[in-house]
């Protein structure tokens, strides 16, 4: 991520810390204000330092800096970030594509992310030349991905290769006598250039030369020098797309229809495709899903398609598998489809649980009568979080809809504020410490205790800070418990494929299936011994026969 003081990063920067960690979590005297003195200094860090270091007692369950970096880098890290958070555009962050796996091992990721692997080389900071041609690089970038889905996949053929050795005009820029011989010269090359774009590269300078007036028009060679990079970097771009057989007019534009992509999610052991997404593609390649399409009649708008009910389409068509990435603290990093972003549904119900227990408190404070409340909050919640069905994610807009709702009834129970907080000076996370502190909160779960010791147990073996690791422990202890009060939250959480994800421990759901599935094998190895036997005595009566 880009570590240089501007005021758009600066903002940028707090849009997003306060996207990610729960406005009660966020001191009031914090501000996203610092800038680096020094050249080794990292804005980022300079600013996240303060706000772990204010909020430690509440922000506890991020065992470092660092960690709390890397969730707030893991939540950004999706396609069109910036515009779905409303940041300036005048300072971008850096960020990876989000990439999958092919069966054959070759990378791939969503087309509107192209941009992200071509580096920009040019020293941005110091040069005005480099800026002039990070923004016309940023217009072509804008033509060539305008209309792209957002699930739309690529497969990488290869990392793109933007060594200097390609053009030896970046060492050895032509000069011009003045603006008029620098537009002639151009024009000029147009009927030798190959990858299309040279006519637009020319007229963004301009409309930035008359129109918008950025950049003077007396000094023709650093125009020159900022067109021939772009154009550089376009050349190199059209190459990958051959070689790729990526369909990315003008650069390279494909004669046949290309071999279908699909993105596949893997949840644990459970792989899926959305469905409205899987029939789109199908229909793009003639594939009959008539079938496909009764079968989600009436089911949640992004509702999932088992694979293995697929599985000999999908070996018709390019697969990319997309891990669905480890549960964060807070906000879940959002997946693109075509109307906008989702999370899981799952995911979403995590988030306002989090809300709940970590940031609101809820179940420090609230007596049995105003259960009601919480029982009618989700009860109205049935349509987002249906138990009945199997996995399934949410529009980001409807994940909104359900914070303002359980806002709305959050004012209705009246919580008061607590001086209790989550620290301790054990040198190690122990069992001890876990139930001491558990019965010193006087949570309002009477089974509490019963789950004290399989979180220990699952958290005993992952790295962290003890206070990290009690943080974590006691949020987890409420979840199992509150799943538990709401049965229908655990039902969901289980039909969603969710259990682990989500640390339910002990699920009774789980458990039944086992039990099932051993019956069934048990069943099965009884009647195949039986027809052994069988077998056998129809082996003795025949050679008896003979």
């Amino acid at each position: 991520m880009a570590s240089n003081a501007n005021p758009s990063f600066q903002s940028n920067l707090e849009i997003l810390i306060r996207k990610c960690i729960p406005k009660e979590l966020i001191p009031p005297n914090w501000k996203c204000d610092k800038f680096p003195v020094k050249k080794k200094q990292n804005i980022f860090i300079l600013n996240i330092k303060p706000l772990f270091t204010q909020g430690q007692q509440r922000l506890g369950m991020f065992k470092s800096v660092k960690d709390l970096k890397n969730h707030i880098l893991s939540y950004f890290n999706f396609s069109k970030s910036m515009e779905y958070l409303g940041m300036s555009p005048n300072f971008q962050f850096d960020s990876l594509p989000q990439n999958g796996q092919t069966s054959d091992g070759k990378t791939g990721i969503y087309k509107i992310d192209l941009n992200k692997i071509c580096p920009f080389l040019l020293d941005k900071e110091k040069d005005w030349t480099a800026n002039l041609a990070y923004i016309i690089l940023n217009e072509c970038w804008k033509k060539l991905l305008d209309g792209v889905s957002p699930h739309e996949m690529i497969v990488c053929p290869h990392s793109p290769d933007f060594s200097r050795k390609f053009i030896s005009t970046l060492e050895n820029p032509v000069s011009y006598k003045d603006y008029e011989d620098f537009i002639w010269q151009w024009k000029n090359r147009w009927a030798e250039n190959k990858n299309g774009m040279s006519e637009f590269i020319l007229e963004t300078i301009e409309k930035l030369t008359f129109v918008d007036c950025r950049c003077p028009r007396d000094n023709p060679t650093t125009l020159a020098k900022a067109a021939e990079y772009v154009e550089f970097v376009m050349d190199r771009v059209a190459y990958f797309a051959r070689e790729g057989a990526i369909n990315l007019p003008p650069l390279n534009t494909l004669d046949n229809v290309p071999k279908a992509i699909i993105r596949k999610f893997s949840l644990g052991n459970y792989n899926f495709v959305i469905a409205n997404e899987y029939i789109k593609v199908c229909e793009s390649h003639n594939i009959n899903v008539g079938k496909v399409k009764k079968t989600i009649r009436g089911k949640p708008e992004l509702t999932t398609i088992n694979c293995t009910k697929i599985e000999e389409i999908l070996k018709t068509m390019t697969v990319v598998t997309m891990n669905m990435k480890p549960l964060l603290m807070f906000a879940q990093t959002p997946i693109p489809y075509d109307g906008g972003h989702c999370i899981l549904a799952a995911d979403a119900l995590y988030e306002l649980l989090m809300d709940m227990i970590v940031a609101k408190r809820v179940f420090y404070t609230i007596g049995e009568e105003s259960w009601i409340k919480i029982n009618e909050f989700f009860e109205a919640m049935e349509l987002y979080f249906d138990e009945s069905e199997d996995v399934y994610l949410l529009d980001l807009q409807h994940v909104d809809g359900i914070k303002t709702m359980w806002e709305y009834y959050c004012h209705q129970l009246n919580l008061h504020r607590l001086n209790e907080e989550l620290e301790t000076r054990a040198t190690r996370f122990v069992i001890r410490v876990l139930k001491k502190k558990l019965e010193s909160l006087e949570l309002c779960f009477k089974d509490i205790m019963k789950y004290a010791k399989l979180i220990y147990l699952k958290l005993a073996t992952e790295s962290g800070s003890p206070q990290s690791q009690l943080h974590r422990a006691v949020i987890y202890c409420q979840i199992n418990c509150l799943a538990r009060k709401v049965p229908k939250i655990l039902m969901f959480i289980h039909n969603q494929k969710s259990c682990t994800r989500m640390n339910i421990v002990d699920c009774e759901h789980c458990c039944e299936h086992t039990d099932k599935m051993t019956a069934e094998l048990a069943k099965m190895g009884t009647n195949e011994e039986k027809q052994e036997g069988e077998g056998s005595v129809s082996k003795k009566k025949h050679k008896n026969k003979k």
